[in-house]
């Protein structure tokens, strides 16, 4: 079994939303987190480091890959035998999905959370990253209009939480009609502090922007904040 501590707060917590009310955001929301999330799979360890992925199947006979969000979840699959547990990510899972034409999907915490990614939905991720990839499809900048509310919000939050050091509010463009905007956060504190922050900024976000929050601290960040004029810089 791996020993790296997974955790996925933030997937969770997406996964709620959309379970809760289905609709464009929150389902966007949902493929923001599980892009970049990371998830356990049982597998069975062959000779030579192969592996066979374990699959379970639904009440139609639909065979799916049996993936879990944390140690807990896992914990629940009581038929899960010998096998090993591997970090898997969506380029994980898509290879997989593209080798076998017989997985219908992934299921997400199967026994208690249960929430299903088509396969469809997968092979929809796959194509949004190619496009990302060849540099045709997205573009990140400033946003033409800020809705005053929405700026109003962040801003007070922000001046009450001491951990922010500053924001950058951009607007991501795809497909050149898909548009959505991304708040980058400088952040002073640990991984569990910023999905609690990314929650509350959620809660207090009152337009149906569809909105996503990331970290400063990564290289891809701090590239596309370069040359920018930060939202809100504690004083």
């Amino acid at each position: 079994m791996t020993a790296e501590k997974i955790e996925n707060n933030e997937l969770l917590y997406k996964i709620d939303l959309l379970s809760k009310e289905h609709n464009e955001c929150n389902q966007n929301l949902f493929y923001q987190a599980f892009k970049k999330s990371k998830l356990l799979l049982p597998v069975i360890l062959k000779e030579e480091n192969s592996i066979n992925i374990i699959k379970i199947s639904d009440e139609r006979g639909n065979d799916y890959l049996p993936v879990f969000t944390d140690l807990e979840n896992l914990s629940l699959y009581e038929d899960i035998g010998d096998a090993q547990v591997v970090v898997f990510t969506l380029t994980d899972f898509i290879q997989i999905i593209n080798a076998d034409s017989n997985i219908k999907g992934i299921a997400i915490n199967p026994f208690s959370n249960n929430f299903i990614v088509q396969r469809k939905n997968i092979r929809f991720l796959e194509e949004e990253m190619l496009n990302i990839k060849s540099g045709e499809q997205l573009s990140i900048g400033l946003p033409e209009n800020v809705p005053r509310l929405l700026e109003n919000n962040l801003i007070t939050y922000f001046e009450k939480n001491q951990k922010i050091n500053s924001a950058y509010l951009l607007q991501i463009v795809r497909r050149q009609r898909d548009k959505s905007l991304l708040l980058v956060v400088d952040f002073n504190g640990g991984e569990g502090e910023f999905q609690r922050t990314v929650r509350e900024l959620e809660m207090s976000i009152t337009t149906e922007d569809i909105f996503e929050v990331i970290s400063l601290d990564t290289d891809f960040s701090k590239e596309i904040t370069e040359g920018k004029t930060p939202i809100y810089n504690k004083q």
